[in-house]
């Protein structure tokens, strides 16, 4: 096998000499978990799965001389590596068909979102490559660029017909993909996206003129980027049986709109659709024959595991999660995932 360049633990990537602040004993202990689990991967030596003490010291790997990952972990990074970049088409296809199906069937947009998302969820193609340990990826492909489409997707689509000739960013996209974008997806988009519906036909011919020129970003998926801040740790933390029971507590209080009532309901249908993803990987890991993970996933995301594994075995799926419903700003519901759901600041649920 041929073996990769990796940069070593001391050099500056990992330590850049300034002084590191000052965290509480709970926050050591999981750097600590973390580096010890990071060494023992990268070393090819099992990691301890027990928590670690306060006065264990943190080996500094960075001393043992020569250092390199594990033959694991370098078959990995090159995998990775070849792995071309390309269009992740499916979320887009999967949401025009539950909207033009379902789009006039719920109450609010935070519960067609939400039933959006699960539809997507069950569709989506799911794969575990070999010696993977983290499971799941932001789209149907190992490296791939999601393309919201309710929202400023539309705007990405424009390089449809050239994303694999483009001289920066070249994305491999599928013939067949290609073509119900072209045909279904664009279509049913080109008015009823979000970038279109928050302006006036005026305003949207500027704005059309802006994004094409490249010369004036306003919204961020439309610069092709979106940002996304999720509460992680309250997930890895409580596990979704321990998000659901938040959930209830709230719906439970009689200063509930009903408003609330939705986005709280449609964070329900979200951690279902989030537990029935990972059950497709377990049962896909189970195919595979790969122990480990169905071990691991048999509990994760639904219940709190030991910390070693919790974290490996939510990583990929609740990236999924969080990425694909993006945040609820101005909400007032206090539960944890309550920002998952988007509400379209307009007068009408849903477009139509």
């Amino acid at each position: 096998m041929k073996e990769a360049s990796f940069p070593s633990p001391s050099s500056d990537l990992f330590q850049n000499g300034t002084e590191k602040p000052h965290r509480d004993d709970s926050v050591q202990d999981d750097l600590r978990l973390v580096e010890a689990g990071m060494s023992g991967a990268l070393l090819g030596s099992p990691c301890d799965a027990g928590e670690p003490s306060a006065k264990e010291p943190i080996v500094d790997r960075g001393k043992q001389d020569p250092w390199r990952p594990s033959p694991e972990i370098q078959q990995l990074y090159l995998d990775h590596t070849k792995s071309p970049p390309a269009v992740g088409a499916e979320r887009a296809i999967h949401y025009t068909e539950f909207y033009k199906r379902d789009a006039g069937s719920y109450a609010s947009t935070a519960l067609l979102n939400a039933h959006c998302l699960a539809y997507h969820l069950s569709h989506r193609s799911i794969q575990i490559h070999p010696r993977e340990l983290i499971v799941g990826s932001h789209t149907e492909h190992r490296i791939g660029a999601i393309c919201h489409i309710e929202k400023a997707g539309v705007a990405m689509l424009e390089d449809v017909l050239r994303f694999e000739k483009r001289s920066v960013n070249p994305l491999h996209i599928r013939a067949a993909d290609k073509w119900k974008l072209l045909r279904t997806v664009i279509p049913y988009w080109l008015r009823r996206n979000l970038s279109v519906r928050a302006f006036t036909l005026r305003e949207q011919l500027g704005y059309a003129r802006e994004q094409l020129g490249a010369s004036h970003f306003v919204i961020n998926e439309a610069g092709g980027v979106a940002h996304f801040l999720p509460d992680y740790a309250e997930l890895i933390r409580l596990g979704t049986n321990g998000l659901r029971k938040k959930l209830g507590e709230r719906l439970a209080r009689d200063d509930t709109s009903q408003a609330q009532r939705d986005q709280l309901e449609a964070s329900h249908v979200c951690l279902a659709a989030l537990e029935d993803f990972a059950d497709r990987y377990r049962a896909e890991a189970e195919r595979q024959g790969r122990a480990d993970l169905v071990e691991l996933l048999t509990n994760v995301p639904r219940s709190r595991s030991n910390r070693s594994t919790r974290a490996s075995a939510s990583g990929g799926s609740t990236n999924i999660f969080m990425a694909c419903i993006p945040e609820r700003r101005n909400s007032r519901v206090s539960t944890p995932i309550a920002f998952a759901i988007s509400s379209p600041r307009s007068a009408s649920s849903s477009p139509r």
